[in-house]
């Protein structure tokens, strides 16, 4: 039985993780429209919603809170900016290198200049990013895919499965676009009006994670910046970055959390 939610816990946290957050964000905006029975009863234990690691493709609490993490683009119907390589969808490159190349890709640690140098710092444009991670022999860490042994490869994970995802990657973006707006606005519900206005939520990227993770933080926040302007009913956001941290949230060291947006310092995840 699920605990009935109060202030000191209970409730039900749905968790997204990389493209499954095309899953969850679809479900929290098209809620209003389920029948009625079922609608109050995830709105009433529904309590934290977490999305992490969602990126850009070419066609990427305790209480009422949505945490998004590590969060971007075409995934969120955001256009990928030009000339920007993807390896999963690299036509130079076979079936075979195009895999293990991905499976590197998102997993590398990035020292992008946008957080880390000269004039370059702090400067929100892609070419303040890196596209591509460094050469194994330059790297400060291996990736995380490099770190695992071929026992553990094999065991728990499949670097040709996600042909499977390239249908949904296919979809139009207007679509996916649709689910941010039903993600981010309580007022985005069609007929049923105003919904879980109070609903909080943290977005949460990594800042050595691939290059969509911190424009998809960008676009995010200028879209808030634009909505609160049209007076649209925009559920409570945070902003927030793990520092050091790559896509699958492994950090150099112990890193804290840093508030980009929030009046909040830390974000309560249960």
């Amino acid at each position: 039985k699920i605990p009935a939610p109060t202030a000191e816990g209970g409730g039900v946290a749905v968790l997204g993780w990389s493209i499954g957050n095309v899953m969850t964000m679809a479900m929290l905006r098209f809620l209003p429209t389920f029948p009625g029975d079922i609608r109050n009863v995830v709105a009433k234990y529904l309590q934290s919603f977490i999305v992490y690691g969602e990126f850009r493709f070419a066609a990427y609490k305790v209480g009422n809170s949505l945490v998004c993490l590590d969060t971007t683009m075409n995934l969120m119907g955001y256009a990928v900016p030009p000339n920007v390589p993807i390896p999963r969808i690299d036509a130079t490159m076979s079936f075979d290198e195009r895999a293990v190349a991905f499976a590197d890709w998102c997993s590398a640690y990035y020292t992008h200049p946008f957080y880390h140098s000269g004039e370059a710092k702090g400067k929100r444009d892609v070419s303040n990013l890196m596209p591509l991670p460094p050469t194994p022999d330059k790297r400060a860490r291996p990736s995380t895919y490099e770190m695992l042994s071929e026992d553990e490869k094999e065991s728990c994970m499949d670097v040709y499965v996600r042909d499977s995802e390239m249908l949904c990657l296919a979809l139009s973006p207007k679509l996916f676009y649709d689910c941010t707006l039903g993600t981010f606005l309580a007022d985005h519900a069609g007929d049923s009006g105003t919904f879980l206005p109070d609903l909080r939520i943290a977005f949460m990227y990594c800042e050595a994670s691939i290059w969509g993770a911190i424009v998809g933080s960008w676009d995010i926040e200028e879209d808030i910046e634009k909505w609160e302007k049209e007076k649209r009913t925009v559920r409570p956001v945070t902003l927030k970055s793990i520092p050091g941290a790559n896509h699958f949230v492994c950090p150099f060291s112990s890193a804290t959390h840093k508030n980009r947006r929030a009046d909040d310092a830390t974000v309560p995840l249960g």
